[in-house]
């Protein structure tokens, strides 16, 4: 069976996603979709909005036949580590074909960009670090790296679109594959990904739908009406609920100490504590924290390392230990498992009860923080069984 895959956070889903979905597997001619999904926590370093069960019975609902789960030290992490995660999983399950949101995607070269970057590497690095000396933040000195050097060739790409960067993430790391997927760019419809104000009767971005449900209004327009009631019902999650944990750790824990986490370095660990000492509230204490250099982003990623005490050795260590969570699947996503089994690499894990030692902790951890601010525990990942739609 022919297979495309595409890698999402659907935070949460909305009609956006389902139109991706549809067209993936039309436009591919595919028998199976394949998404790769992040878990409970996503890669701007913040909680989903709605847990990862809810998010894969919508996406079950609305076409995709496997849903795997993109671990935590990978869905957490800078575009280029997350689209390296996302785009392995998919390999080892041979997809033949990678669908992805971008803007202009029927004029953008990616796979001959993402050749480029592999003879450039080297003069790619140097021009981020002079950038970073100047006090760039890694996304703009890495915009301003693809600017200088394709200019010439390419004077018409706008790289400062963040699903454009995305996308030459997702073409590199398919590079290095012995068996690259074909690339299906497809242009996004409506508004872009964290635009915070709706202009489209049925299409909206996931901020704008994250903010109007925190805010107590109405989604229905921008919601698949099948996945409706899993996002109205659901607990949501936000890093308020997170904040007097993270409070407390920063507070309790030596400069030292948070320079062993994953990502925190330089002596920002400093500025860290400090910031806690003032602030009074999460958003607080990103305003205190954040400087031209450290974005948004980035801190929220740290705090998250912070709350999970995950350091840079669990990051190494869980980087041999590549395993697929199935979350969901179809018959015929059934049926595909089935079909590869004899040439995955990689365990798929239905439940942690049944995973090979030492591959799965750190994601046992994210689970259990996703849920400890909440007074009652949802189903964990040790009994929970992958979520079945009969098509």
């Amino acid at each position: 069976m022919k297979a495309v895959g595409i890698i999402a956070e659907f935070n949460p889903f909305h009609n956006g996603h389902r139109f991706i979905l549809n067209h993936a597997k039309h436009k591919s001619q595919a028998e199976v979709l394949i998404v790769v999904m992040s878990g409970n926590f996503l890669q701007r370093g913040e909680p989903a909005l709605i847990n990862k069960w809810r998010r894969t019975q919508a996406a079950l609902a609305n076409g995709a036949d496997l849903v795997i789960e993109l671990p935590f030290t990978a869905a957490t992490e800078s575009a280029e580590n997350f689209a390296r995660g996302g785009v392995q999983l998919l390999h080892d399950l041979h997809c033949d074909t990678l669908c992805f949101g971008t803007e202009d995607g029927d004029s953008i070269p990616y796979e001959a960009l993402a050749v480029f970057y592999q003879q450039e590497t080297a003069r790619f690095d140097d021009l981020i670090q002079e950038r970073l000396a100047e006090h760039y933040t890694y996304p703009n000195a890495l915009t301003a790296a693809w600017e200088a050097l394709t200019h010439d060739t390419w004077p018409n790409i706008n790289f400062r679109q963040p699903n454009i960067l995305l996308g030459l993430q997702y073409a590199i790391a398919n590079q290095l594959g012995n068996h690259p997927m074909q690339l299906l760019p497809l242009n996004r419809i409506g508004a872009q990904h964290s635009d915070e104000h709706i202009a489209h009767e049925a299409f909206a971005s996931g901020t704008a739908i994250r903010s109007r449900v925190l805010e107590g209004h109405d989604i229905t327009a921008f919601i698949p009406e099948n996945t409706q009631q899993l996002v109205t019902e659901a607990t949501k999650h936000t890093w308020a609920d997170y904040w007097p944990l993270l409070h407390y750790q920063l507070l309790l824990q030596s400069p030292a100490q948070l320079s062993l986490y994953h990502g925190i370095s330089e002596g920002i660990e400093y500025r860290l504590i400090n910031a806690a000492k003032k602030a009074n509230s999460f958003s607080e204490w990103l305003s205190l924290v954040k400087t031209k250099r450290y974005t948004v982003n980035r801190i929220q990623r740290m705090a998250l390392n912070i709350l999970m005490q995950h350091t840079e050795a669990d990051f190494q260590l869980q980087q041999q230990k590549t395993y697929h969570h199935l979350l969901g699947m179809s018959t015929t996503g059934q049926a595909y498992l089935k079909q590869s089994k004899k040439t995955r690499s990689f365990p798929v894990v239905a439940t942690f009860s049944k995973a090979p030692p030492g591959y799965t902790f750190v994601d046992e951890k994210a689970t259990a923080l996703y849920q400890l601010p909440f007074k009652k525990v949802s189903a964990n990942d040790y009994t929970h069984p992958p979520i079945r739609i009969e098509l």
